[in-house]
């Protein structure tokens, strides 16, 4: 699949913000780095958002589950409920389920659905001037064959 789709916030009539996203190949089950840095809104704060579309004729539901970076469970998990053909855009804080996130948070949030689903990962970061900046991060497929990149090669010596 290709193509990507362009993310914009206006403020004031005028496009102050855009992050452009590749296509998502649809599944049922992904993962994504996720991290949760102080109070979401305030400067220096991070937090990953994600969207999810629901690529199939029947309604969804989407399990969201948190781990930590050692693979452990964080005991914090919710769902969303999507309609078919429908989507939807949530900051990890806005999970039903995810309460109380810690307020530093790194770890995996794994994603799985009933029904083939396209997911896309954000990491937004209110920078020191209040600013919202974004970038995208692509989750990884379960099961998919991992394409060797971003792996370190040593040459010579």
């Amino acid at each position: 699949m290709a193509g990507f789709a362009i993310f914009s916030y206006e403020d004031g009539g005028v496009i102050t913000r855009e992050v452009g996203v590749p296509a998502a190949t649809p599944g049922t089950a992904f993962r994504l780095y996720a991290e949760a840095i102080g109070e979401f809104g305030s400067a220096g704060s991070i937090q990953t958002a994600l969207a999810i579309a629901n690529t199939s004729a029947n309604d969804a539901t989407v399990t969201l589950e948190l781990h930590n970076l050692t693979g452990s469970s964080t005991g914090l998990m919710g769902s969303v409920r999507i309609p078919a053909n429908g989507q939807t855009a949530l900051f990890l804080n806005q999970v039903p389920g995810f309460q109380p996130l810690p307020a530093v948070f790194k770890g995996v949030l794994r994603v799985s659905a009933t029904t083939p689903i396209s997911v896309i990962g954000l990491r937004a970061r209110h920078n020191e001037r209040g600013d919202l900046l974004m970038a995208a991060m692509p989750p990884a497929a379960e099961g998919a064959a991992s394409s060797g990149a971003g792996k370190a090669h040593r040459t010579g010596r």
